[in-house]
């Protein structure tokens, strides 16, 4: 009995709560996000670490795209990170996720994860005086092939509002795309 009571002392005196009997010790988890095209490190990406039916962990990344998570249950939890498009409103950027085994008390680390990001296509649209033209249409059109046939598929669309073209992300970085502007009038 003494033993218990200074047991719970100690670890009282150190910040920590004494594990539950039978529950093995937590473990954490860290890596880095990068750009998978150009291995650019990418800051406050959304990092996610579920393990049912516990509560899910979160954390962002850092200006060097890293991040790390701690007390985390032993077992199989799914990583998931999620980029952020704060420039528009919308779905999210681009996500990726995979399972892990942590063993108890374990420190992992290299859960590295390489997100291909979506280009963004911005410019203005001018008239032959090289002054704005609001109110215009602009079309993304992307080349692919499929089944061994070029085909062209519309990507995205945006609007010039004012004198500026809102930018479009929803092609991917090194593909073909055409950029195609209608004013249409009523």
């Amino acid at each position: 009995m003494r033993y218990a009571l200074a047991w719970i002392a100690l670890t009282a005196a150190l910040g920590q709560q004494p594990a539950k009997e039978g529950s093995p010790p937590t473990g954490s988890m860290s890596g880095t996000v990068t750009e998978a095209v150009t291995g650019k490190p990418l800051a406050d990406v959304d990092v996610y670490v579920r393990r049912a039916p516990k509560p899910e962990l979160h954390t962002v990344t850092d200006s060097q795209g890293r991040y790390s998570v701690h007390d985390i249950e032993p077992g199989d939890p799914t990583v998931s990170v999620q980029a952020k498009l704060a420039d528009r409103p919308g779905p999210p950027g681009a996500g990726s996720s995979r399972r892990v085994r942590l063993a108890p008390a374990q420190e992992l680390t290299g859960v590295d994860f390489h997100l291909r990001t979506f280009a963004q296509i911005s410019g203005k649209v001018v008239d032959h005086n090289k002054e704005p033209v609001p109110g215009v249409t602009v079309f993304l059109v992307s080349r692919e092939y499929l089944l061994g046939t070029l085909r062209y598929v519309f990507a995205a669309a945006s609007r010039t509002v004012g004198t500026t073209s809102l930018p479009m992300r929803s092609t991917s970085a090194n593909h073909s795309a055409r950029v195609s502007a209608f004013q249409i009038t009523v």
